[in-house]
């Protein structure tokens, strides 16, 4: 997943014109990542609109469905925040839901029925898929959600976001089963929090990786702290498991790539190549290829156990960044992208891509995967 989550919702303190100054390089949840109390006023504006956004995107576990949530932006606010369920091989859109506040966090059920979804006002809502119908809402922080993760027994998610707390609760009565403040050592939202989250699929294992660097390991059954590996020294750690539960890559603003084991907490394998910061990183169905998306704009491959760069494609110039990316278990990829309205109309229409055949010669690696 994307993690490009790292300017601050201290906007509870800081003037909204200096934050984005301060901001300007950032992602769409980053430079208008104003609280609730001062997002109330953006649904009026009349603003033309800069920018259109994906905030998360994520096949389904059976890959028949793609769950993209999308937003726009002008230079005061975000606004038409929605998540759009999508039938892949219909080539149609079978919900969509409207969010006042911007989508930052969403994960399916192990069944693949429901979504629930965390937003920066610090809510969390489970959705029905399909019908789009609110099953549930709860407010988990009052900072902003920024990231989710469903457990593979279908029991527990676990959530956290700018105010650094990891929680997991229960999916049915919504009370906390565990809670782990991880520190204030820093800003919210700027040098402290949890930028990604996710279980391992074999469900024993819980990767935190936080704003200071640190990618912490903890024990699914009661969060007792396995490891802790130092990825970089400051900056924030997003990442990704990959299917057997073994590795994990990890992606963050000094632009590489990088492998570790997860019994060893040994790094394997470091991967060189964008010239800007990765922004989101995904495994291949059989684990031996990476893809990833970056602030210069591309979607990379790589092969997962060299490290070789396979290929590289170039967005066009309305593309102001590659965002979120997911390879299903379909085999197909899907990505996401920031798309300036500057160079482009406003089609309205969500930006996102789904690579169904790669557009290189790469039939040794389809018929690998």
């Amino acid at each position: 997943m994307l993690l490009t989550k790292w300017c601050p919702i201290v906007l509870r303190y800081w003037l909204l014109i200096l934050v984005i100054l301060f901001c300007s390089d950032r992602f769409l949840k980053d430079t208008n990542g104003v609280n609730a109390q001062s997002m109330d006023w953006c649904q009026d504006s009349i603003e033309p609109l800069i920018t259109r956004s994906t905030s998360e995107i994520t096949w389904s576990p059976s890959g028949n469905y793609l769950a993209v949530a999308s937003e726009a932006a002008d230079t005061q606010c975000i606004r038409d925040v929605k998540l759009e369920i999508i039938n892949v091989s219909k080539q149609e859109v079978v919900t969509t839901i409207r969010n006042d506040f911007a989508l930052a966090a969403l994960s399916w059920s192990p069944s693949g029925h429901e979504l629930i979804t965390g937003d920066l006002a610090g809510f969390v809502s489970r959705w029905d898929a399909l019908s789009g119908e609110q099953l549930s809402s709860f407010r988990l922080s009052e900072w902003a959600i920024l990231e989710l993760s469903w457990h593979p027994d279908g029991t527990y998610i676990a959530g956290g976001g700018y105010d650094n707390w990891l929680r997991v609760f229960d999916v049915t009565t919504k009370e906390a089963v565990h809670t782990l403040d991880l520190g204030r050592e820093g800003i919210p939202g700027v040098s402290a929090g949890i930028a990604w989250l996710e279980w391992s699929p074999d469900g024993t294992k819980l990767a935190v990786g936080g704003g200071d660097g640190k990618l912490r390991l903890y024990n699914a059954d009661d969060l007792t702290l396995l490891r802790v590996i130092e990825v970089n020294t400051t900056q924030w750690v997003g990442g990704a498991w990959n299917h057997a539960s073994s590795q994990i890559a990890t992606n963050s603003d000094d632009n590489r790539i990088k492998i570790y084991d997860v019994a060893t907490g040994n790094l394997t394998l470091e991967i060189n190549g964008h010239s800007q910061r990765v922004n989101g990183i995904t495994w291949s169905p059989s684990d031996n290829f990476l893809a990833s998306t970056s602030v210069d704009a591309t979607l990379r491959f790589w092969d997962a156990q060299t490290g070789e760069a396979i290929s590289m494609i170039k967005s066009s110039s309305n593309v102001a960044q590659t965002l979120h990316i997911d390879w299903g278990i379909n085999g197909k990829l899907a990505y996401g992208s920031t798309i300036e309205f500057r160079n482009a109309p406003n089609s309205g229409l969500t930006p996102f891509a789904i690579v169904e055949e790669f557009p290189f010669p790469l039939s040794d690696v389809l018929d690998r995967e």
